[in-house]
């Protein structure tokens, strides 16, 4: 795993990191997709997700979904992931 960390480094450019960074913190914004996931004064960069259930039958849902959310914090230098997913 070290390694693989060390490989990827290389690639890595700060700049790029911070404003994804920043656009993930608004998914939790009040106007955003996840904002009842959001705790005060704490950023919480994320991205939710959703997906169609299957019907008895195989073909896909248009009424049943399957939502998620992963986010990780402190948003500088993190720490820890957070994931749900609400069936």
């Amino acid at each position: 795993m070290k390694h693989l960390l060390n490989r990827l480094k290389k690639y890595w450019i700060p700049q790029i990191s911070e404003k994804i960074t920043s656009v993930l913190e608004g998914v939790v914004s009040s106007e955003g997709t996840a904002h009842r996931r959001r705790f005060p004064d704490i950023p919480l960069p994320g991205k939710t997700g959703t997906a169609q259930k299957l019907e008895e039958d195989g073909s896909y849902s248009h009424s049943k979904f399957i939502s998620s959310f992963i986010g990780f914090l402190p948003s500088k230098k993190s720490a820890g992931a957070h994931c749900c997913h609400h069936r």
